[in-house]
């Protein structure tokens, strides 16, 4: 019923007090809608959300958008345990890699299964193959002073660059980039 709060007659001051609270609780709440709780990224709806706000805004003012599909794929998927770490720890991890790649005109969100979707605004396949090479580049660092191996995992990546005076619907956008996933 989203319930924030039963309160029982006379509620005398503190009525003030709780609808205080209501409203900051509502507030963060609708904040967070919009980032992936786990990894501070765009939702999955918000990044989706932008990426159509994104093709249509490239094809409207004759600019490129590059586009970048990453997968962390976990290669000890009967271990429980090791999902746990990768989801909780990796996943971060790499998010924060990430978004310290991006430039404040891009971004980044988290979809399903371990996935990230990047959006390169104004970028055209070069620019994009440079943001890959610095983020595994990074992703490197990140593997030989922290990780040490100790979290097997696999990163695989797809780019497609969108160009201004081509139409593709978002759905049509993530399903090429889905069939060219791990096709370096």
């Amino acid at each position: 019923a989203n319930i924030f709060k039963y309160i029982v007659k006379p509620w005398g001051n503190q009525l003030k007090i709780i609808l205080e609270e209501a409203q900051k609780y509502y507030l963060e709440n609708k904040k967070n809608q919009y980032k992936d709780s786990l990894t501070s990224l765009k939702s999955e709806h918000t990044i989706l959300d932008s990426l159509y706000v994104e093709i249509k805004r490239s094809t409207r003012y004759d600019t490129n958008l590059s586009t970048v599909l990453l997968s962390i794929a976990n290669p000890k998927s009967d271990s429980e345990l090791h999902a746990f770490l990768v989801d909780r720890f990796l996943l971060k991890r790499i998010a924060d890699i990430l978004a310290l790649e991006l430039r404040e005109s891009d971004f980044a969100g988290r979809l399903k299964d371990n996935k990230f979707l990047v959006l390169l605004t104004e970028t055209d396949q070069e620019g994009s193959g440079i943001f890959i090479n610095r983020f595994m580049k990074r992703i490197d660092q990140f593997e030989k002073k922290v990780n040490k191996g100790l979290l097997p995992y696999k990163i695989d990546k797809a780019l497609y660059t969108l160009k201004h005076d081509q139409s593709l619907e978002p759905e049509e956008l993530i399903q090429l980039l889905y069939e060219n996933l791990g096709k370096d």
